[in-house]
């Protein structure tokens, strides 16, 4: 469903990060393993695609101006949203 495909991913990305973190990656499968490492090289990748914006308040001005004026949240600094913050618990 694309309406929601970064939300979803992005849900799903921090619960793997908090997997990485609580060294949950210890006891996977082989196939499991497989994954993460693919997924770690495709996030490298997507990340060195956004490596021409030579400062961070290039990339926070592009996530805005990307969210247009469709009554979108403003993203930070680090890349979040209030609503973000909020449901981590920060």
């Amino acid at each position: 469903m694309s309406y929601c495909r970064f939300r979803n991913t992005l849900l799903d990305l921090i619960d793997c990060k908090d997997a990485i973190d609580g060294g949950d990656i210890n006891n996977l499968g082989r196939e499991e393993k497989n994954a993460f490492v693919d997924l770690i090289m495709l996030c490298k990748e997507i990340s060195d695609g956004f490596e021409d914006f030579e400062y961070e308040a290039e990339l926070h001005d592009y996530i805005n101006e990307m969210q247009g004026d469709g009554g979108e949240e403003e993203v930070d600094e680090d890349g979040r949203t209030e609503t973000w913050y909020r449901e981590n618990g920060y």
